[in-house]
């Protein structure tokens, strides 16, 4: 090899090693770099995806009375760890994925358990065993502003946690969360849950009633029920003019026949839609009622628990607060065409739909408010005109066409 050539090959081996050193200062760069962890601090970047969080279950309308996302991110490094419940699988992707975008995070890391809870077991669902169950914001905490709604006798709700001797459950009709007291309940598998729901059923239509030991007034009260509750009734012959029912937890007890009416099932006990009428008449039975934040039973209802229950009981499903309502039917364009049973919102304590009433005709509607169950009229002439609401009225919806 001339001396020409074996200097040029010497230069390209220099060159090269040359290229690999700096190849593998690179990657010592790098590595140190990674071990020196991520650009944004690990307490920024977990509350980055705390609000990330936040804002993507805002946006996908998972609203936390109807889905739980118990979600608290960790970071370290670069990777945030969710620990953690969420009541399905939307509500983990959309959780998961919001926390992948946000900058600087490299890896999550999913520890979220699904609900319900695996300790459950099979019994995972309950009927509600008390004339009237609140529903609380969380363990131990269901009276006063801690209400969010209320069950009556006979109701299934399903199971999704328990802490401390409390559920958190889901109501069946309405979808509704809250947490209920243990002696509250009584819990079944899904065979007992059936098995409740099947056959003939007795629906209450007085105001209140009771449910007797024996077909007699004399005999031991075994329960309270007020109106709107459903019970099974066995298709025995009524015995003294009381009709016998089943109560959770495997008793029978009989209830008198002027308090109730038959259904054949329990998908037909509030099928029937009876219109306006029906409607109207159903929320009049309850004229001087006081108000109970939360309410959503005969002993006392809120503004929305009270057009939910009697649209309810005449066959008008309606979702549980003012603002779930105002999103359902069709707007009325001008009050000056509002029909009776029309549903009128106002804005009160908070902006957006926060009250709401029934339209009963002749300006007047019928709603529960802080005086408890009362009508007002929008007409300034009228004894019964609420300056208040009149100001704060922002639009009504037609549910029944």
């Amino acid at each position: 090899m001339s001396p020409l050539r074996r200097k040029a090959r010497r230069r390209l081996i220099m060159i090269g090693a040359i290229i690999g050193a700096v190849f593998v200062i690179g990657l010592a760069v790098g590595a140190f770099m990674a071990l020196r962890g991520p650009k944004v601090p690990d307490d920024k970047l977990t509350a980055d995806a705390q609000k990330a969080i936040e804002k993507a279950v805002g946006a996908a309308d998972l609203d936390s009375r109807l889905y739980v996302a118990d979600v608290s991110p960790a970071a370290r490094r670069g990777v945030v760890t969710l620990n953690g419940a969420v009541s399905d699988e939307k509500v983990r992707t959309v959780v998961t994925s919001s926390v992948a975008k946000v900058e600087g995070v490299r890896r999550v890391v999913d520890r979220l358990a699904l609900l319900p809870e695996a300790k459950l077991g099979a019994k995972k669902y309950a009927v509600l065993n008390q004339a009237v169950v609140n529903l609380g914001d969380g363990p131990g905490a269901d009276e006063g502003k801690h209400l969010v709604t209320q069950g009556l006798l006979g109701m299934t709700v399903d199971l999704l946690q328990e802490k401390d001797g409390w559920y958190r459950v889901r109501l069946e009709y309405d979808g509704y969360l809250g947490w209920v007291a243990a002696a509250r309940l009584t819990i079944v598998d899904r065979a007992g849950l059936d098995a409740w729901l099947t056959g003939q059923r007795a629906v209450v239509t007085a105001r209140t009633t009771r449910v007797y030991e024996n077909p007699s007034k004399g005999a031991k009260v075994l329960a309270e029920a007020t109106i709107g509750t459903d019970l099974p009734a066995p298709a025995e012959p009524a015995k003294s003019g009381f009709a016998k029912v089943l109560l959770p937890g495997g008793k029978s007890g009989w209830v008198d026949v002027a308090a109730i009416r038959l259904s054949p099932a329990e998908q037909q006990v509030f099928a029937a839609k009876r219109g306006p009428d029906g409607v109207i008449a159903t929320a009049k039975l309850f004229l001087g009622l006081p108000y109970l934040w939360g309410g959503t039973s005969g002993r006392g209802f809120d503004c929305s628990g009270f057009t939910q229950f009697a649209f309810r009981t005449n066959g008008y499903d309606l979702p549980r607060d003012a603002d779930m309502q105002y999103a359902v039917g069709d707007p009325v364009p001008d009050r000056s065409q509002l029909k009776p049973g029309d549903l009128v919102y106002f804005s009160t304590y908070k902006s957006g739909p926060s009250h709401v009433g029934i339209y009963i005709g002749n300006d007047r509607y019928i709603n529960a408010a802080s005086a408890g169950v009362v009508v007002y009229s929008f007409s300034p002439n009228d004894k019964d005109f609420s300056a208040t609401l009149d100001k704060q009225y922002i639009g009504a919806r037609r549910v029944i066409k």
